[in-house]
């Protein structure tokens, strides 16, 4: 670790300071969640009655001192008494508004993270392709900060409040005073206005780069067989090292930066102000133009000044926290970095699963298409192959039916329907994607299955696991349905996730069955089985497979076969190797 020299470093522009200053994205944030109004209610209410009981408490404690330096005692038992009313009615009150706060509290950090969850579940499919897990994972970190810090400033409402009242009757009473004290205290107040939103664009700019140290990590335990096998280990700990020394040293050299200017701000605020504090009341002293008992209260309650300037100045460093937390948070509702899924109302109660392309073309950038004026249909009820080079479009093809990405030019139907008509039920519903690699959670294999259909009885999930030929293996297992699967079900093989993936696809009765190169990675035991369980789907769903071995695909209704982001040709087997010379010089190759 090591201290920044490089003057660029604490440099900010105007932008960015406006990313960070003022309230707006924390009004944003508080907009998210819907408040519980009378809960609200009743807690402005306690504490009204919260701030009349410190003023009463504090004029009482002023009338005590005064007698005292008066010399006058008779009075004392009387105002013992309306003190210890007063502090059990203070107990009371605040019992109850802790016990509401609790609960408060609790419902708003429950509906911000909750909500914040929801929205990254909405987005676009783009958006994690182009962004790192962590990413994610740390936006909702910077939720659980916004809500913690929330009551934390709450609570520095309570505190700010009471130190008030005592500031009214301080002011009443000993004006002078003060005003003196409280000028200093105003110094630093106004200095770190300007120094607080410098420090929040150089923090936000190292949550960025934490952001990429802390995806290294990720990424390797997720990884971590062929970073195994590859003997990568001590590269990506190098890299992370390095990374977070590079980490710990922003974040080193921010604290001094703040520091550096603090020092002086502090000793102005604190030094000075007891210094010209004493001097003041020596001439004062001399002069006789102020009660021992004004003087005896006030020096009794001075330090509720120093606490409220305090207070609101932790209040300040605490909005500046949530000020980051709250911009990095919002950024997920920028349509413009993060598109949200989108979908018509239109739903098909009887899918068919007839698909067609009509003149689609897609890119993900400009002037390389990934699909040019793709035209095709395919049958409900019947196994639809896609093939070709890598490259040409074939997954691509699938996640547009999928509604991952949308086309740009052209339109895709189902049923006849334009998809992005239909309702997310209807498209959510009815379309299952097995992956080459599908995921699998770390849960029971029961559990992974309910989290398609929780309502979903044994009868059902044995009958989907029987289907795609897992359920065999299954009962093999040491718990059965409720052996637990590990980290992205690093107990299976890639063919036993495969026909897991399938039974999920068969529990959440999807009509349409899209398998992408699912088994281009088994053996031929594993390979038979999901061809298989593929040709057996076919009698009652309509499926669309990514063929890497064309021998595999060789008894599919139809082949479509694609080049250069183009459908070249479509037809069966024995019609494409008749008449489509590249397909036939492929399966030759293949079969060598």
């Amino acid at each position: 670790m090591k201290f920044i020299k490089d003057k660029s470093f604490y440099k900010v522009t105007k932008e960015e300071l406006n990313s960070v200053k003022g309230l707006a994205n924390i009004k944003k944030a508080f907009k998210l969640i819907t408040l519980d109004k009378a809960l609200l209610a009743a807690l402005i209410v306690l504490f009204v009655i919260h701030t009349a009981i410190s003023l009463a408490s504090a004029l009482i404690t002023r009338r005590v001192l005064t007698l005292f330096t008066e010399n006058v005692f008779s009075e004392f038992t009387k105002y013992a008494f309306i003190l210890l009313g007063i502090n059990f009615l203070y107990y009371i009150v605040m019992h109850l508004y802790d016990n509401l706060f609790d609960r408060f509290i609790s419902d708003m950090k429950y509906k911000l993270r909750t909500t914040v969850f929801k929205r990254i579940t909405t987005l676009k499919a783009s958006c994690f392709a182009t962004n790192n897990t962590s990413t994610f994972s740390h936006r909702l970190r910077d939720a659980g900060t916004l809500a913690n810090t929330f009551v934390d400033i709450f609570n520095m409402v309570y505190q700010l409040v009471t130190s008030m009242t005592y500031c009214v009757v301080l002011v009443i009473y000993t004006p002078i005073f003060f005003v003196v004290c409280a000028s200093f205290y105003l110094i630093k107040i106004l200095a770190n206005k300007y120094l607080i939103p410098r420090y929040n664009v150089l923090s936000r700019r190292n949550h960025k780069f934490e952001d990429k140290v802390a995806n290294i990590a990720i990424e390797t335990i997720r990884g971590s067989g062929d970073i195994k096998s590859l003997n990568m280990s001590e590269g990506l700990c190098k890299e992370y090292t390095e990374g977070y020394d590079e980490s710990f040293s922003r974040f080193f050299s921010i604290g001094v930066f703040r520091r550096r200017i603090n020092t002086p701000i502090n000793f102005v605020s604190y030094a000075l102000n007891s210094f010209v504090f004493l001097i003041l009341v020596a001439n004062l002293a001399v002069t006789q133009t102020f009660e021992s008992g004004s003087l005896l209260f006030f020096w009794t309650y001075k330090g509720n000044i120093a606490t409220f300037f305090r207070i609101l100045f932790d209040m300040r460093n605490k909005f500046a926290t949530i000020e980051v937390s709250a911009s990095r948070m919002m950024e997920l509702y920028d349509e413009s970095q993060y598109p949200v899924e989108t979908f018509g109302t239109k739903t098909i109660e009887n899918l068919k699963g007839d698909i067609k392309f009509k003149n689609v073309s897609f890119y993900y950038e400009k002037d390389k298409p990934v699909l040019s004026n793709v035209s095709f249909d395919i049958e409900a009820n019947k196994i639809t192959a896609l093939v070709g080079k890598t490259g040409c479009g074939k997954s691509t093809t699938l996640s547009l039916i999928a509604r991952f990405y949308d086309p740009v030019k052209g339109s895709i139907t189902l049923d006849g329907i334009k998809i992005d008509k239909l309702s997310k039920d209807t498209m959510r519903n009815n379309i299952g994607y097995v992956q080459q690699t599908p995921y699998i959670f770390n849960r029971t294999f029961k559990e992974n299955l309910l989290l398609v259909k929780p309502d979903a009885t044994e009868e059902e999930i044995v009958d989907a696991c029987k289907k795609s030929e897992i359920h065999d293996f299954i009962l093999s297992t040491k718990d059965q349905y409720d052996t637990l699967l590990g980290e992205n079900g690093i107990t299976l093989s890639g063919g036993q996730k495969q026909r897991l993936a399938i039974a999920r696809a068969l529990l959440n009765n999807s009509k349409i069955i899209m398998f992408d190169e699912s088994t281009s990675s088994l053996d031929n035991e594993n390979q038979a089985k999901i061809q298989s369980v593929i040709e057996n789907l076919s009698k009652e769903h309509t499926i669309v497979v990514i063929a890497h071995r064309l021998s595999t695909i060789i008894n599919a209704d139809k082949i479509i076969f694609m080049d250069g982001s183009k459908v070249i040709a479509e037809g069966t087997h024995k019609e494409l190797f008749e008449n489509c010379e590249p397909y036939r010089k492929l399966y030759q190759i293949e079969n060598m």
